[in-house]
């Protein structure tokens, strides 16, 4: 291999696989959503997405419905799964059983995604 190497040829061969990629990206051969299919219009990005508007009603009857569930849960238990999972954060524990045992202990989806917020941040774009 060291002799090949000095003489180019693996180097050789990885310019040709990348010319042979590219021309196929090119022709339509190979296609990559978003870069030679299925592309997004620039006019289509300006479009302002429609904000969905939630009745006055509805939103109290959820507020009212959530109230009710947090009441009727072990505080003490939810309190502990969230902190599980954060400290599952700080490592490289698998954070899906960690998870599943906040859902279970009846952690909100918003407690859970506060619990990691703390930790990971939040991502606001560009």
């Amino acid at each position: 291999m060291l002799k090949l190497i000095e003489q180019g040829v693996p180097q050789a061969e990885i310019q040709e696989s990348a010319y042979r990629y590219q021309q196929d990206i090119e022709s339509g051969r190979r296609r990559i959503v978003g870069v030679n299919a299925f592309k997004v219009d620039d006019d289509a990005r300006d479009v302002k997405a429609k904000l969905l508007k939630v009745s006055p009603k509805l939103e109290r009857d959820q507020v009212k419905r959530l109230k009710a569930f947090k009441k009727s849960r072990d505080v003490g238990g939810v309190k502990r799964s969230l902190e599980a999972l954060a400290n599952g954060a700080k490592s490289k524990d698998n954070l899906f059983p960690l998870v599943l045992h906040c859902v279970e202990a009846s952690a909100t989806l918003g407690e859970i995604c506060g619990s990691l917020r703390t930790l990971f941040g939040e991502y606001h774009g560009r």
